[in-house]
């Protein structure tokens, strides 16, 4: 695993824009993805940054009042599988969990195994996706 730091941000903040803004509505990541990232005031931004600063990949989390929404994880092609997802995957449960009651996401098969160890359940098989839910015991 190289050397990563991650960040939090909002949409307010100086850096939010030149750092993430390059990965708005980009071609190749709504092809890979089949739909647009975007920003939206009630997400909360988790970005993983190699050692120059560089963006590595990141994921967003909805503030929906007493329920957070897992959204927008994207890792650039050349990091994955080098635990970056992983971490921030990790760094957005951490919050989550201690400011929410209930989270959901959609994850696709490659992700599962890390919601389904993190207490999420299934909720729903959709076409692409499944739904997963986690609680507050």
């Amino acid at each position: 695993m190289g050397d990563f730091s991650i960040i939090k941000l909002y949409n307010s903040d100086q850096n939010f824009y030149p750092l993430i803004g390059p990965f708005l509505s980009r071609r190749e990541i709504v092809k890979e993805f089949g739909w647009h990232v975007w920003d939206e005031d009630n997400k909360v931004w988790f970005v993983a940054l190699g050692e120059k600063g560089n963006v590595l990949g990141f994921t967003a989390v909805v503030d929906n009042g007493k329920t957070a929404i897992f959204d927008s994880s994207y890792v650039i092609p050349e990091q994955r599988r080098k635990g970056v997802y992983t971490k921030l995957f990790d760094t957005a449960y951490i919050y989550a969990t201690n400011t929410f009651s209930k989270i959901t996401a959609l994850s696709t098969g490659k992700t599962i195994e890390i919601y389904k160890n993190h207490g999420f359940n299934e909720v729903r098989k959709l076409k692409h996706d499944t739904k997963m839910e986690w609680r507050k015991p």
